[in-house]
């Protein structure tokens, strides 16, 4: 009986030093899921602060594009002027029978 007892207290040892063993991994696993979930959530919100400096520079650069496009359209508007006074004038030379324009 006595022998029996003690072959069952080993065993009982045994899965004792088993199941601390299977727990200190898990708990390891555990704190390196952590570890990786504070890497990954650093890293995303970096990727979230580049998207919203893309964003802000591309609505910078959208407004700079329309006021040189708004730009462009002044200086049309002002040359269409000269332009059809050159052609007058020229042709009134011609007219005239000037050889320079």
């Amino acid at each position: 009986l006595e022998k029996t007892l003690c072959e069952i207290q080993e065993e009982s040892d045994q899965i004792k030093f088993t199941s601390e063993t299977k727990l200190a991994n898990a708990d390891a696993l555990v704190v390196g899921i952590g570890d990786k979930s504070l890497e990954v959530e650093e890293k995303l919100h970096a990727a979230e602060a580049k998207v919203a400096e893309v964003n802000r520079k591309s609505t910078e650069l959208e407004i700079r594009l329309q006021e040189m496009e708004a730009h462009e359209s002044i200086l049309q508007r002002e040359r269409l002027p000269l332009t059809t006074e050159y052609a007058l004038c020229t042709l009134f030379l011609f007219s005239r029978g000037s050889a320079y324009p």
